[in-house]
Formats: C-alpha cells, structure tokens, sequence
C-alpha cells in the first residue's frame, strides 16, 4: 500500500473566515476500508475555519469544523461489515503571540479537538486510539 494521495485543493477566505476543499483523484492515502471494497478516489474534505483576532489584545480565537466524506467508506452497505470511516471533525483554540521584546512572535496557546470518527478504524496496530478527543497545550514559533 502506498500512502500518497494525489488532490486537487481550493480554498478562499474573507476576512478571518476560510474555507478549503480538498479532492481524492486517487486512493485516499492509498487506502480502501477493507480488501474487497471500491476505490477511494473521489473523497472529499471540507474545512471551515475561523481565525478571530481578539482586537489588539494579541489574542487570537479559532474555532474549525471539518467533514470527511470517504467515498464507498462502508457506509453505503451493512455498516457490521466494517463501518464508516468518514467522519466530521472540530477544534476550539485560543492563542496569544507575544508583540514584542526577545521572544517577539512566539505563540502560546491551548485548543481542544474532537470528532465522531469510529475508533475501530482509526486504532493503530499498538491499540492507541487516533480518534480520542484531546486537549492540547503548545508553544510555536514561525520563521
């Protein structure tokens, strides 16, 4: 199995709003639900995202909702074959970047994420579970 994953993407913002496209020409990351399924290409990921600047406070909001729609994911037949591997997805995050002085550009933030994806899928072979809801605290630094 190959993991590359050819797509076109598009995206286009206003203001502090976004929204991306992403679509499959082939296999999804080289990938098909199960050894008898159909082809993967044609999925589609959409993301909505809004990045609000808290006036000049430094503080930036970001709330995000993206769909996954995996084509012939198993959803489309008896789901107790395998189940549904498309999923939505969602983060809250607050950041502040430092204005000025040694660390000027620094980011600090929090955010937390979740989605509805079907953890039978998404379990790695050492059991951990990718599709957890999780909260996240980090430090970044663009340059």
């Amino acid at each position: 199995m190959n993991a590359d994953t050819f797509e076109l993407y598009g995206a286009i913002g206003w203001k502090w709003v976004s929204v991306k496209l992403s679509y499959s020409l082939d296999d999804y990351f080289g990938a098909r639900p199960n050894a008898t399924a159909d082809k993967t290409d044609g999925t589609i990921y959409v993301d909505l995202t809004a990045n609000y600047p808290v006036g000049d406070t430094g503080l930036t909001l970001v709330g995000h909702i993206g769909w996954l729609d995996v084509r012939h994911d198993g959803s489309e037949g008896d789901p107790t074959t395998f189940g549904k591997v498309s999923y939505t997805d969602w983060k809250a995050d607050v950041a502040y970047t430092i204005p000025d002085g040694p660390v000027k550009g620094l980011e600090v933030g929090a955010y937390y994420a979740g989605n509805n994806a079907k953890s039978r899928f998404y379990t790695d072979l050492s059991g951990y579970d990718t599709s957890k809801d999780r909260g996240v605290v980090y430090v970044k630094k663009t340059f």
